[in-house]
């Protein structure tokens, strides 16, 4: 009996990758039907659902004209789901025209099918999310309108709650319920302007205090810049130039500070001439002239300017021990 050759290691290693590559394509099937079971069971759901609405409506589409809050929900789950797109195949007969018509879309469903325009269809549904399905029912019992519901929905949250209460208790009375949604509608609506106006004059505040800044910034930029300019102009000039400017600029402002002391004797003779002049105007004079004697003092140590210095003579210097009075004395 001829005996049978033994696998080898490299043989038994390919078997088993071989295997497991066998193994995940098995599952990968599996995933795979599960899917298509799964897609085939909400497709069928959603085929259902359309088909029992279709046929409700077919019994009850002559006697009702107000759509109820279970039609509502089902619009909504039509929507969400896109099961209308299930009729794509098989046409049905349009509510609106009587004849047969090809769905496609979810505008043509709430033209065909529901037997409405697709702004009021989606009118309904925002309705239902915004109110839930019992305050939804209630306020429909109650005769609110499409404009009404519009009102209602750009309210407040505790404003919406304010009105459904109020429906509960005063269901049959829609004229009073109508005057409390434009009631509040026109406080909303004040509130809003209130608060828009003051947004607006925060906003234009914050304009303002920006384009201050900038132009501060911008101020204080060019300030700067003039400086750096003068700075290069000076560094530029001979010793005789600046000299010259400095003295034409002491003598500019020595006549300007003479034709204000001009104004300040002309007061001071006023008050020694008016022989009835309160104590007062004397002690603002006597302060006057203290002040500006504190002012010349003061240039004096800061600059070591003294009456004894002879202009001319660039040797003294501030710190010179004979430069002041005492010193002298």
């Amino acid at each position: 009996m001829t005996k049978k050759p033994e696998s080898t290691p490299t043989e038994i290693e390919k078997q088993i990758k071989e295997g497991k590559q066998a193994l995940e394509m098995a599952k990968e099937v599996v995933v795979v039907e599960n899917k298509s079971a799964e897609f085939a069971s909400t497709y069928d759901e959603d085929r259902d659902l359309v088909n029992r609405f279709i046929g409700r409506g077919q019994i009850l589409g002559a006697f009702k004209k107000i759509a109820d809050v279970t039609s509502i929900m089902d619009w909504k789950r039509m929507k969400d789901s896109k099961a209308y797109q299930s009729l794509s195949s098989n046409p049905v007969v349009s509510r609106s025209t009587q004849k047969l018509v090809t769905v496609t879309t979810w505008a043509s469903f709430c033209t065909h099918v529901i037997g409405v325009s697709r702004e009021r269809a989606d009118q309904q549904i925002l309705n239902l999310e915004a109110f839930g399905a019992d305050a939804l029912d209630t306020m429909n019992k109650a005769g609110l309108g499409y404009r009404d519901f519009r009102k209602l929905r750009k309210l407040p949250e505790g404003d919406q709650q304010a009105i459904i209460g109020e429906v509960e208790v005063s269901v049959g009375d829609k004229e009073a319920i109508i005057a409390l949604i434009d009631d509040l509608s026109i406080k909303h609506r004040k509130e809003k302007e209130k608060l828009e106006a003051k947004n607006a004059k925060l906003s234009d505040e914050v304009e303002y205090q920006k384009e201050s800044r900038e132009k501060d910034e911008k101020s204080k930029q060019t300030v700067i810049d003039n400086l750096s300019r003068e700075l290069g102009r000076q560094k530029k000039l001979t010793v005789d130039e600046r000299t010259q400017e400095l003295e034409k600029q002491l003598m500019d402002a020595m006549e300007h500070a003479i034709t204000q002391m001009g104004m300040l004797e002309l007061a001071f003779s006023k008050i020694s001439e008016w022989t009835e002049a309160p104590k007062r105007l004397h002690s603002l004079s006597a302060f006057t002239l203290g002040k500006l004697e504190e002012r010349v003092k003061e240039y004096r140590d800061s600059y070591g300017i003294y009456p004894d210095i002879d202009p001319h003579d660039s040797s003294r210097k501030k710190d010179s021990a004979g430069d002041t009075p005492e010193a002298q004395g």
